[in-house]
């Protein structure tokens, strides 16, 4: 891990762009960090450009959902802080980060997003 981390930091010193480079799947950096739970890596994307916690993947949904279904707990935390406002994002049946975490019985984070609003 320290090695990748290494390389990230100074990949996204150097070309910042990469933090807004979509895979085949529409996914950012800060989708596929936020879902693995590396919360070192997703505060490094969210200092390059904050902006990306908006973005949606082709199934609409943002890092901040995919932290919730996989309980990611300090991730939820930094991505909060970043953008409390997406908390309330809706995925295409309507559910929020909150449904979220509780459909995929994540309540360590649901106890994290009641405890930080």
């Amino acid at each position: 891990m320290a090695r990748s981390l290494r390389f990230h930091e100074s990949a996204s010193e150097s070309k910042p762009k990469l933090a807004t480079e979509l895979n085949s799947a529409w996914c950012l950096p800060l989708h596929l960090a936020s879902a693995e739970g590396h919360h070192e890596i997703v505060q490094q994307l969210l200092d390059v450009n904050g902006d990306v916690c908006e973005a949606h993947d082709e199934d609409g949904r943002t890092p901040f959902h995919l932290a919730a279904m996989k309980g990611r707990v300090e991730v939820i935390k930094l991505l909060t802080r970043a953008r409390p406002e997406s908390i309330r994002q809706k995925l295409g049946k309507g559910d929020t980060v909150l449904h979220l975490c509780e459909k995929y019985n994540r309540l360590d984070s649901l106890k994290t997003l009641v405890d930080e609003f």
